[in-house]
């Protein structure tokens, strides 16, 4: 019990206002953000001041626009900026973010809830659907005449979360099936049988409805290890911003919900989706992705099983080639562009 106590001390030590502080002493903005990126704020239902980030395109007429969703304990620019050796700060150049916007697409995303820059009670959430509000909240910023450069109405939206964010995503391309023009899901949390066995988690399970309503944000849940990149794991262990304690009751209950809910309704996905999963993953169960590929009602639907792969898909090695797909698959989903009227009068003589 001492042990939990004292955890429990350090993990709401990491205030929002602490968070911010440390990422904003940390790099200059300039780091993370290239030339022309952007922080933004906006309120939530919740009434916290979410983080948004927006690195728009470096042509005049973007392609589109991809909204990335980062994992579970992660933060965005955590999860999709380079990484430069461990416990350095990551940076935009030679990132995902840099090579789509290179590409022709403007990206942008939220530090969810209780993650980075973003308010909330650290690695902490009341209700799953908190995550996908705000990011529904993101995107109708997006696509409205207001907003940043780079973005607004009329550019074809596409999805891109990796674990929790997959899941996140996917929820939202269920709540709004017309949002996206594709989704993309990498190694996505759909499942978490396996999680359910590891450690003393299958003794915490039949109690844990319980533990969430006494002790709700006591951090005891299991978190597993990286065996497979000792490196990551120490980039992890030394980030002050990453959420590297066992995870709080309560937001373990509501993972576990969110699978549970999704389990059921995997036909109703009409989104068009690519999926990719290692079978070697042992942080999130591939079966879920495999089942959400048998079972969408979606023709447009692809599953990669990336076995050189673990699980952190935009940084374990060769994770170039799988952006590379990633950006020739959403080119090839890509509405084809009306001819200019001059050239549609010359066609017609």
């Amino acid at each position: 019990m001492g042990g939990v106590l004292r955890t429990l001390r350090r993990v709401n030590a990491h205030t929002c206002q602490r968070r911010r502080e440390v990422l904003d002493t940390r790099q200059p903005q300039r780091e993370f953000l290239g030339p022309d990126g952007s922080i933004a704020y906006f309120k939530n239902a919740q009434g916290y001041e979410i983080a948004s980030y927006y690195w728009p395109a470096k042509t005049a007429t973007p392609k589109g626009i991809i909204i990335i969703v980062h994992g579970q304990g992660a933060y965005l620019v955590y999860e999709y900026c380079r990484t430069v050796g461990v416990g350095n700060p990551k940076r935009y150049d030679g990132s995902w973010v840099q090579m789509m916007n290179d590409a022709g697409y403007s990206v942008a995303g939220i530090d969810n809830q209780g993650t980075g820059r973003s308010g909330g009670l650290f690695g902490y959430v009341e209700d799953f659907r908190h995550f996908v509000d705000d990011l529904l909240q993101l995107c109708k910023t997006l696509q409205a005449s207001g907003a940043p450069q780079g973005f607004g109405p009329g550019l074809p939206l596409f999805g891109l979360g990796a674990s929790l964010g997959g899941c996140i995503a996917l929820q939202a391309s269920m709540r709004q099936p017309s949002l996206f023009q594709g989704l993309v899901l990498l190694a996505p949390m759909l499942s978490l049988e396996r999680v359910k066995r590891r450690g003393a988690n299958w003794l915490l399970l039949p109690i844990s409805h319980v533990l969430s309503a006494l002790v709700p944000t006591w951090p005891i849940v299991a978190t597993p290890k990286n065996h497979t990149y000792p490196e990551l794991q120490a980039d992890w262990d030394t980030d002050p911003v990453s959420y590297h304690y066992p995870t709080r009751v309560r937001i373990a209950c509501q993972l576990l919900a969110a699978c549970d809910w999704l389990a059921p309704r995997m036909e109703s996905v009409s989104t068009p989706l690519i999926i990719f999963h290692s079978e070697n993953d042992t942080m999130t169960d591939p079966d879920g992705s495999k089942e959400l590929y048998a079972r969408a009602q979606v023709k447009d639907k692809t599953l990669r099983l990336v076995n050189t792969f673990w699980h952190i898909l935009p940084k374990e090695p060769s994770n170039e080639a799988v952006l590379s797909e990633v950006l020739s698959w959403m080119n090839a989903r890509l509405a084809p562009r009306p001819a200019p009227v001059k050239a549609l009068a010359a066609a017609a003589r």
